[in-house]
């Protein structure tokens, strides 16, 4: 059974008109991620590299992660099927899926404005602003988003006692579209797979 990994791409989830600004409907990104998880000591620091691919109109996402550049797993959510698969070139996995929550993934009206725009980069450079939320009392997010509200960076901190959990994540190569909509086609070594009544509880 593959092991699914832990959250890597968390933005708050708010309601059309109650935001500062929101992803584009659709598109397409490359993120490196860091993750850092206290307890664990030295094994809980890991990298990571992922493409993913978000369409909001068809209710799909696409991501493909490489792990520690050795360990690669691709995961596959069509909401409208109410399903998911998790899968790799030798095995493939499905779950049940929930239904596609009436949101999307946007900057919270109540989000704090962490500083003011400022220039990232060089010729010819971005504007960038610095927002962050608390999701909850432990858990606090960090968003860097251009002027057409595509996100740059994004931290995640979430703290339990005196144990914490940090993911940093760069996004990079953003496009607001799909490139290859093939993407959302479900790989030939997951067609028929019976249905698993395990529900897929990996979340972006």
């Amino acid at each position: 059974m593959f092991k699914l990994c832990l959250v890597v791409f968390v933005v708050a989830s708010t309601v059309y008109g109650d935001n500062i600004c929101c992803f584009p409907n659709e598109w397409q990104a490359t993120i490196q991620g860091l993750s850092l998880a206290s307890s664990q000591g030295p094994d809980g620091i890991y990298g990571w590299r992922e493409d993913i691919f978000f369409d909001t109109a068809d209710e799909k996402i696409r991501e493909n992660f490489m792990l520690n550049d050795k360990e690669q797993v691709s995961y596959l959510r069509l909401y409208k099927e109410n399903v998911a698969y998790v899968f790799n070139d030798q095995k493939c996995e499905k779950y049940q899926l929930k239904d596609w929550p009436s949101v999307v993934h946007c900057i919270p009206k109540n989000a704090e404005y962490v500083s003011p725009k400022y220039r990232l980069g060089l010729s010819p450079g971005i504007n960038v602003v610095d927002y962050a939320w608390q999701i909850s009392g432990d858990l606090r997010i960090e968003v860097s988003v251009t002027d057409k509200c595509s996100p740059v960076f994004i931290n995640i901190l979430y703290s339990v006692d005196n144990d914490y959990d940090f993911i940093l994540e760069e996004v990079q190569n953003f496009v607001p579209a799909i490139s290859n909509r093939t993407v959302f086609d479900v790989p030939k070594i997951c067609n028929n797979l019976s249905q698993c009544l395990v529900t897929f509880e990996y979340e972006v």
